[in-house]
């Protein structure tokens, strides 16, 4: 089935070109709506930094994030927030090559710890290890993520399941030349799961092992369609940011 992915133009782009709905090369991915599964995520920015990301399923919302900034340092993300609970996600170690953050869940009377995630960073800020520990009430579960970079792209990503020690995913990634969806987002990292990672890269990953995603781009050499190895097509739309 087809996965279109729709765009929220700002107001500063609301005339469009002949062939394209925007004029600035300066883009962000702003939703993915998967109709196979009946999913989607939505991406909006503020001061060019990730503001809101918000998942759902069949119209409703399943998670919710609300990005926090002093300067251009994240301190800390609001997540699934409503009258009754909500998430508070904080960050610790920022500058240095292991950032934590820790996520308290609450309520008006409990406040109870929801995961601790470590991403280690090589001497060129680049992620290479991902640690993510889950505290629901059946107990604690642990997973390791580790990116092998190549340049500007994740070319190997492993992850393992840290109590049974099975790795969970090991793939070899090749890359385009073009923008990648993602583009390098600092942040993108706290939206995407351990198993998405790769595509944190510079460019497009094409190449998964044995399969192969097929790619159309615009003007500005953003991905405008993807195709799986399964033929499941993807369409991309941008949001300019500033």
């Amino acid at each position: 089935m087809r996965v279109v992915v729709f765009l929220l133009l700002s107001a500063a782009i609301a005339v469009s070109c002949k062939n394209e709905p925007y004029e600035d090369a300066n883009l962000a991915v702003a939703g993915i709506v998967n109709h196979d599964s009946a999913t989607s995520v939505a991406y909006k920015y503020s001061a060019s930094r990730l503001y809101t990301f918000q998942a759902a399923k069949s119209g409703i919302i399943t998670s919710s994030m609300r990005f926090h900034y002093s300067g251009s340092q994240l301190i800390s993300i609001a997540i699934d927030s409503t009258t009754a609970s909500w998430k508070i996600d904080r960050f610790y170690g920022f500058g240095s090559s292991a950032v934590v953050d820790s996520t308290v869940a609450y309520t008006d009377s409990t406040a109870v710890l929801f995961s601790v995630r470590t991403v280690t960073y090589d001497e060129n800020g680049k992620p290479i290890a991902v640690n993510q520990k889950l505290y629901p009430a059946t107990g604690m579960t642990e997973q390791n993520a580790q990116l092998t970079w190549e340049g500007d792209n994740v070319a190997q990503l492993m992850t393992i399941n840290a109590g049974t020690g099975d790795t969970t995913v090991n793939v070899t990634v090749g890359h385009d030349k073009k923008n990648c969806i993602y583009r390098e987002g600092p942040d993108y990292i706290y939206t995407l799961s351990l198993q998405k990672l790769f595509w944190l890269s510079k460019n497009n990953p094409i190449q998964f092992n044995e399969k192969k995603y097929n790619f159309s781009y615009n003007k500005f050499d953003f991905p405008t369609t993807f195709r799986s190895e399964v033929n499941t097509q993807f369409g991309v739309t941008y949001t300019a940011v500033r």
